[in-house]
């Protein structure tokens, strides 16, 4: 498969992620237009207890399905995975639902509890939608899976726009079609809903499976697997952990703190359009790591593929960086959300580095040397708990996010450096170096700059400014990401468009 190949189904992934993220932007203008950030802070509070429990239900077999594709019967290998994650998914579930009053009043809102109960139920259905999809990305079938990603999604805004929306403008609405239950209640119902039809595609991929568990494959298939959950629990407590303790270590006091992860998590959604990218990346990137493990040519293929994903990514940090009052004003509605946009370039600079750590992290696992990721993730871990300690009571959800970008970035210092001894990969470290220092120097000069076309940046993005000062600001970004792309073409293009032989 060559990198081509791959950047063309990594579009369309990318395709289904930006449209789909597009559509929930849509959303934010709306819920910060709707709800408090009190409510918000509940919402991504409940949000991150079942991403944590994600990991536990799905106990990483998606990755363990790609590395053992090509030695398994794949009707033996998707049925025990499937039916492994499916009951671990429906235990998880079940017990959440059981627990949710216990929980709502143990994390502080005892009104919201129905929020756990759905939450069990989009658990179980989330679970059961992992290896379908993992079927599909190792097929190279990312149309049929952007088709069924792109209905869950559009059901889901369709829903969170009827109730939010459209039912409070009915006055004689049937009493039916609204729910007696807090108002947020309505994001978790349309995320289930968005859930269960999701699977409800999916079902055509489970004809052929092998309807048991394979307890000798399974063993096998978690040796590989488990410590890959590890993976996963560190990369949940990196990205969710600060959400807990953000209420719990605020000196303000749980409603203030509450209302702060409100504004984090807001802003989070900003910086969240360069994770799409990345995302987008794993989803075809997961498979070609391991179709293309046995080749010679791989080393060089995935040193190729990390240049490009940098490339890539730091037009995405400038996009966001650069243009960051537009996407405050449009998406953020209140001034109390967009207080806090000044966290996004940070978090920008994190995800960056998140991806970047994937792609180094290639060698530990088509050498089977999943343990040493553990390490490595669970020394992330380790950072974020200890500076988010350090750093949340005295800097707020600015403390989260230096956080998050300095745990991310020795991550990925230490997988590159490690994977030199285990699988050296020929990556033009110097030229990807000189890219970053090239796009954070862009960054920094308009931010430094701006204030002296009449308005600084946050104040642009918290308050707006005249037709003047936004036509300034904008040309100034403009000129910013254009000269980084002259920059980059300029650099690439013989490399990507090599010229063709006359012979």
């Amino acid at each position: 498969m060559s990198i081509r190949k791959l950047a063309s189904e990594t579009a369309i992934y990318g395709l289904s992620s930006i449209l789909g993220r597009g559509l929930y932007f849509m959303l934010t203008p709306l819920y910060t237009g709707f709800f408090s950030p009190f409510e918000l802070g509940i919402q991504t509070d409940v949000f991150a207890i079942v991403s944590f429990l994600m990991v536990l239900a799905t106990l990483r077999l998606d990755i363990a399905y790609f590395r053992n594709y090509k030695t398994e019967s794949p009707e033996a290998l998707f049925g025990t995975s499937f039916l492994t994650i499916a009951g671990l998914g429906a235990m998880l579930g079940g017990s959440l639902l059981i627990l949710s009053p216990w929980l709502a009043e143990m994390f502080g809102y005892p009104a919201y509890q129905w929020l756990f109960a759905i939450a069990g139920g989009i658990i179980l259905f989330d679970a059961m939608l992992e290896l379908p999809l993992a079927k599909l990305r190792m097929e190279q079938r990312p149309w049929r899976f952007a088709f069924v990603r792109l209905t869950g999604i559009a059901i889901n805004l369709g829903l969170n726009l009827f109730w939010l929306y459209f039912l409070p403008k009915w006055p004689n609405a049937p009493t039916w079609l609204a729910t007696p239950f807090a108002g947020i209640t309505y994001i978790f119902l349309a995320t289930i809903a968005s859930s269960g039809v999701s699977f409800l595609l999916l079902t055509p991929e489970l004809k052929g499976m092998n309807w048991r568990v394979d307890w000798k494959l399974l063993k096998k298939l978690l040796a590989f697997s488990t410590p890959l959950v590890v993976v996963g629990f560190s990369y949940i407590v990196n990205e969710m952990l600060d959400r807990k303790l953000l209420p719990l270590l605020w000196p303000g006091g749980i409603e203030e703190g509450l209302e702060l992860l409100g504004v984090y998590g807001q802003n989070y959604k900003l910086a969240m359009l360069l994770a799409l990218f990345t995302q987008a990346f794993r989803y075809g990137a997961e498979p070609f790591f391991f179709r293309e493990s046995g080749s010679k040519e791989a080393p060089e293929n995935y040193a190729r593929l990390a240049r490009y994903f940098l490339i890539a990514a730091l037009f995405g940090f400038l996009a966001v960086s650069l243009y960051l009052p537009v996407f405050s004003q449009v998406f953020l509605r209140k001034p109390e959300f967009r207080i806090g946009s000044d966290v996004v370039p940070i978090l920008l600079l994190a995800n960056l580095c998140l991806g970047m750590y994937y792609n180094f992290a290639v060698w530990y696992k088509v050498t089977d040397k999943t343990k040493i990721g553990a390490y490595i993730s669970v020394g992330g871990a380790m950072i974020t708990i200890l500076l988010n300690i350090i750093l949340i009571p005295k800097f707020g959800f600015y403390g989260c996010a230096w956080t998050t970008l300095i745990c991310y970035a020795v991550m990925m210092k230490t997988s590159w450096w490690l994977g030199r001894k285990h699988y050296p990969i020929p990556y033009d470290i110097k030229a990807m170096w000189g890219y970053t220092a090239f796009a954070v120097a862009i960054f920094g000069s308009y931010w430094l700059l701006s204030p002296k076309l009449g308005t600084g940046v946050l104040e642009l993005a918290v308050s707006g400014g005249s037709t003047a000062i936004w036509a300034a600001n904008l040309g100034l970004a403009t000129a910013g990401l254009a000269s980084f792309a002259l920059v980059v073409w300029i650099k690439e293009r013989k490399k990507l468009f090599p010229p063709r032989s006359t012979t």
